[in-house]
């Protein structure tokens, strides 16, 4: 018996299941943190004791990137956007002078909701890589 695995043989060897899609449900039983204090107490078990921290080399220059445009169509969305962020602590305004700065990335969403994002290359480039293993499900406690 010859299955093609690319028309659904995989399927009838039960080797794959096909999931239509991935719902925010799946990953957030009932409704889904809206603060990092909330995300922080739901989750307590997975952040107690693991810290990370990002070394810089000392030889790096600091980078301080010049703001992007925006669009005037996405400035009013923006601005509330970063304002709730603000209210729940995502983010922090700075008043005095840094090192590093980094541009906003903004786009919309399927849902017409702002995504805003930094553009970190010259971080990213400074950054000594540490060895971080990521919690795995298979891992031996």
């Amino acid at each position: 018996m010859v299955l093609c695995l690319v028309c659904g043989g995989v399927e009838e060897l039960q080797l794959v299941k096909v999931v239509e899609a991935l719902t925010a449900r799946a990953l957030w039983p009932g409704k889904p943190p809206s603060t990092k204090e909330e995300l922080l107490q739901r989750y307590v078990e997975d952040f107690t004791g693991r810290v990370h921290h990002i070394h810089l080399d000392p030889a790096a220059t600091p980078g301080i990137h010049a703001c992007r445009n925006v669009p005037l169509s996405i400035m009013d969305p923006l601005k509330k956007t970063l304002k709730d962020l603000q209210e729940r602590k995502v983010i922090t305004p700075v008043s005095e002078p840094t090192e590093w700065v980094n541009s906003l990335v903004m786009t919309k969403k399927k849902n017409g909701a702002l995504r805003v994002c930094l553009d970190p290359c010259n971080l990213n480039q400074a950054a000594s890589i540490t060895p971080f293993l990521l919690p795995n499900v298979f891992a031996a406690d």
